[in-house]
């Protein structure tokens, strides 16, 4: 047997070689992939399997995304590469640090062959995104108008309709300061402003004593100061230009949650009660949409429901977890008329 080729078990003359103490006819030391002999001196084995470097690499090492290229080995042998979350898209380390560019909206870093587009402000989109872009307000009416039906299907139609506004990032981040918004870390991409009017009124209220047999008795009135709400009114809602169709009318969906909120005059609320309501409403805008996308749209839709599901920010996230699970528990309607009563969703 130690004359036979470990392939196709004939015997072995001449010109032969030897691979982990067993022999091999030149023409039987052939790559697993490509069935083609091996004849470079480098070759890879995986599971007891021969093959090409090359033909390996194609088959088994990650590629990157962003320069194309296989991600290569450390020093000590072991391939380190980053991943996407998501898309499962594969970089080469070196990236993180090098300025390659991020769309800014479905987060996917930019391929060399496939160049992004850069908006006025800086931002970047990708191919996919841009394709679906919406880029001012004129543009933005249609879809805000199917948002306003989606609500309206739900029973909750807004009592009037602010003008919806898209606006730069600048003008965005200024009017979040002035109306004093709850942000966590992430960059402001919608926003619902409003004024209240309130009015002090007055109360009258029994001014009791306890006697000395406990018992307690009324000895007159007093009159207290109430701060009352007159009405309140939503100015506009904003929405961040350049997002595409799907991205944009799930933060429409948001901001027009908070919308509904003030123009019913739900009681104050915490901000996780509040914005974790206004995610439940963007998720189930998206679950109605996305299944209707383009191909082009879906995966990136099916992205920024992720987002919203794993969203780590305990206002957001939490928030939208919470919401999620009273809406499963007890429906829209259920978990709306509890927060109009208590200010807080029911457990």
């Amino acid at each position: 047997s130690d004359h036979r080729c470990q392939k196709c078990g004939q015997d072995v003359f001449g010109r032969y070689l030897v691979h982990s103490g067993k022999k091999y006819h030149p023409q039987c030391f052939t790559c697993a992939d490509c069935q083609q002999p091996i004849a470079e001196p480098q070759f890879r084995e995986k599971d007891g399997r021969l093959f090409h470097v090359g033909c390996a690499q194609r088959r088994f090492d990650p590629r990157c995304r962003i320069c194309g290229l296989f991600v290569q080995a450390d020093a000590d042998g072991c391939i380190r590469y980053s991943e996407h979350p998501f898309f499962k898209d594969v970089y080469c380390r070196s990236h993180a640090s090098d300025g390659s560019r991020t769309c800014t909206a479905c987060t996917r870093k930019e391929a060399r062959e496939c160049p992004y587009v850069e908006l006025p402000d800086g931002r970047h989109l990708c191919l996919d995104c841009i394709g679906s872009v919406v880029v001012d307000t004129m543009d933005a009416q249609p879809l805000y108008e199917h948002v306003l039906g989606f609500y309206r299907r739900r029973g909750m139609a807004l009592p009037t309709k602010p003008p919806l506004l898209l606006v730069d990032r600048q003008t965005l981040n200024e009017e979040a300061q002035t109306e004093g918004v709850h942000e966590s870390g992430a960059i402001t991409r919608g926003l619902c402003m409003s004024t209240e009017r309130t009015i002090q009124t007055v109360v009258r209220e029994p001014v009791t004593e306890r006697t000395t047999s406990g018992r307690v008795l009324t000895v007159g009135t007093q009159m207290r100061p109430v701060r009352k709400v007159l009405d309140c009114s939503v100015t506009a809602i904003l929405v961040l230009y350049g997002f595409p169709r799907l991205l944009a009318g799930s933060i429409i969906a948001h901001e027009c949650m908070h919308a509904y909120l003030r123009l019913n005059q739900y009681p104050k609320m915490t901000p996780k009660v509040e914005e974790g309501l206004c995610q439940l409403m963007a998720q189930l805008w998206l679950e109605e949409e996305v299944p209707k996308a383009a191909d082009g749209e879906l995966e990136a839709g099916s992205y920024f429901a992720h987002a919203i599901q794993t969203h780590s920010d305990p206002v957001y996230g939490d928030g939208f977890r919470e919401a999620l699970r009273a809406y499963k528990q007890y429906g829209l309607e259920q978990v709306l008329s509890h927060v109009r009563h208590s200010a807080s969703l029911p457990i």
